[in-house]
């Protein structure tokens, strides 16, 4: 039997104390790997989030207030000031009337009523793909409406904007754009319509593309 009596105290508190650091460093290693992890896996959500937001089509409809050779300040109805970033490689721009036409930057103006599509990165500067120019909707019977289609019932399809709020939209004998079998339910759209008797008519339909190009192509100047 070992007498224990004879091991020196001091003895035992170093190895109590070794065991100790011990435990401390490889719980600071542990610690220390966890955090990172914990710290790179936000780092790839927040990236994540961020590259949705950027491949998401956006529409920013308007009066131009100014422009210079590569932007584009807006004002919305709410009075709110917006800025478009124009690369004139990336951009087409349309002019909508009675016959759709590609127009150039130049003829873009102060006080034009346009609706810009692009995406919009984290400084909230849309990155223009598409600008179209129309005239402004003094008509209370004429309606734009940007959204995702949701739901599609024959002649009648339903648009979910921005906000969430739905809207049903009929197609009618005659409009311009694509056929209803060429819409599927996520397909980004701007319709133009009337409002007859409670309804809204569709008269031109766009389809926003993943490139924010539009379907159907304008008719070239």
């Amino acid at each position: 039997m070992i007498d224990w009596s004879h091991k020196p105290k001091g003895r035992v508190f170093k190895i109590v104390f070794v065991c100790l650091m011990l435990f401390n460093l490889y719980y600071t290693q542990v610690f220390g790997q966890t955090s990172t992890q914990s710290g790179n896996s936000i780092r790839d959500k927040v990236r994540e989030k961020l590259e949705q937001v950027r491949s998401k089509p956006k529409a920013l409809i308007g009066t131009v207030t100014d422009k210079t050779e590569d932007t584009i300040e807006l004002k919305d109805k709410t009075g709110e000031i917006h800025l478009i970033s124009v690369k004139l490689d990336e951009v087409s721009f349309v002019k909508i009337g009675k016959s759709s036409q590609s127009v150039k930057f130049s003829d873009v103006a102060i006080g034009d009523f346009i609706i810009a599509m692009g995406f919009q990165n984290g400084n909230k500067v849309l990155s223009a793909r598409r600008i179209l120019l129309t005239e402004p909707l003094q008509d209370p019977t004429r309606v734009i409406i940007f959204g995702k289609v949701s739901k599609i019932n024959k002649k009648v399809v339903t648009i979910t904007k921005k906000d969430g709020a739905e809207t049903d939209v009929e197609f009618g004998l005659r409009w311009k754009g694509p056929e209803i079998k060429e819409l599927n339910e996520g397909s980004t759209v701007i319709v133009v319509g009337e409002r007859d008797s409670g309804k809204i008519k569709v008269r031109t339909l766009y389809v926003v593309k993943e490139n924010g190009k539009l379907s159907p192509t304008p008719t070239p100047k």
